[in-house]
């Protein structure tokens, strides 16, 4: 079994694993697809949106890292639009999964990240709210409303509601040592 990671840039390249793919170089990207079995994919988050794309009819798979910037430039969109190019993937009988990330609650972005927002996505008041004097980005929504743009049916997206700021118990554990864990 491969496992095969990137190095995660925060940007929109698509790393596509084949038959030609050379496995041993080291490669940037935002984004794993493949059709190939007996290969793990994967991506490293924190406060970012991972997501899966399941294509079941031509057994492709995708693994995206959405963080902010990803999510501006549309990183799920693409990821789609490769897997369709390259396997034939339609987006209709995509099955999607965003797991946790951190959640409007708590994701604080400044008026600088809005304004990029504002300028690409006709749609941000559905996951951009002032809160006080504090602008809320809602990732996961986000990239929930790009996969439904992209084609991806609603009854095929799963949304972890986990905020992972909130609730570091569970996904910050491994900055603890043994002792020190709750």
């Amino acid at each position: 079994l491969n496992r095969i990671t990137v190095n995660q840039v925060h940007g929109d390249n698509i790393f596509i694993i084949d038959r030609k793919t050379s496995l041993s170089k080291d490669v940037s990207a935002d984004a794993i697809i493949t059709n190939l079995r007996g290969i793990a994919i994967g991506v490293l988050t924190a406060d970012c949106a991972p997501i899966i794309l399941l294509d079941p009819l031509n057994t492709a798979l995708a693994i995206v890292h959405a963080g902010w910037k990803g999510t501006l430039k549309k990183i799920a969109q693409k990821t789609i639009l490769s897997m369709s190019e390259k396997f034939g993937t339609s987006a209709e009988t995509l099955v999607a999964a965003i797991g946790p990330c951190i959640g409007e609650c708590c994701y604080n972005v400044d008026g600088a990240v809005i304004k990029q927002f504002k300028n690409t996505f006709p749609d941000y008041k559905e996951f951009i709210k002032l809160e006080k004097s504090d602008w809320k980005l809602d990732l996961k929504k986000a990239n929930y409303i790009q996969l439904v743009c992209a084609g991806l049916l609603k009854k095929n997206i799963w949304a972890d509601n986990h905020c992972t700021s909130c609730r570091k118990d569970l996904f910050c554990l491994m900055y603890f040592s043994k002792t020190e864990r709750p």
